[in-house]
């Protein structure tokens, strides 16, 4: 799950889920929290923020009927949040692995396996267009966002399919990889009456 706009409402979503509310009791249910960085957005109202944050706490303690792992992947440069919370700060402290920069191997799997998973194929060239664009952001400040860039590209890449195929011109379209996400704010931008454009 990810926590989106509201983190207590998608965690009720995630735990109503018929294959989460439907264990028999003493399973232990394994709970991924991804991009939790989002919780700190300032769309996020804390009310649901502390909410998510206690639930998934007291999920975590012992003794539970039904024992719960919460692993949660958050960007470093959201860390120092997380110590403020007193939810998360002896995680932080104890628990915290931290991840160096992906290899282009790694980069390759992140756009060719959620495609084999939907059965999408790929251009020829598409994938080293992706990488090239991915390499050329050298800028080691800019480390931090390539991935949420790249999902926001795979994203539009994948909506400007052809068919089932992935294609450069897809990729194009979306804006390519820095692209992508101007490409969506003028979209959004385009989409709103002139109040709410003010």
């Amino acid at each position: 799950m990810t926590p989106g706009g509201d983190p207590m409402a998608e965690l009720r979503r995630c735990l109503d889920h018929p294959d989460v509310a439907g264990r028999t009791e003493g399973t232990p249910v394994l709970i991924v929290v991804d991009q939790a960085e989002e919780m700190f957005s300032a769309d996020v109202c804390p009310q649901s923020r502390a909410e998510f944050l206690d639930v998934l706490h007291t999920m975590c303690q012992p003794p539970m009927s039904t024992p719960k792992v919460v692993v949660m992947g958050i960007r470093s440069d959201a860390l120092g949040r997380c110590v403020e919370l007193p939810e998360l700060v002896g995680a932080v402290q104890s628990r915290v692995t931290v991840l160096g920069p992906m290899s282009d191997a790694e980069l390759r799997d992140v756009v060719t396996g959620p495609a084999k998973m939907a059965r999408l194929g790929i251009e020829p060239g598409l994938i080293d267009l992706i990488l090239n664009d991915v390499s050329a952001e050298d800028n080691p400040a800019e480390t931090t966002v390539r991935l949420p860039l790249l999902s926001h590209v795979l994203a539009g890449t994948w909506s400007q399919r052809k068919g089932v195929k992935l294609t450069i011109a897809g990729y194009k379209s979306a804006g390519g990889l820095c692209g992508s996400v101007e490409t969506t704010g003028e979209n959004a931008w385009k989409q709103l009456d002139r109040n709410n454009a003010a």
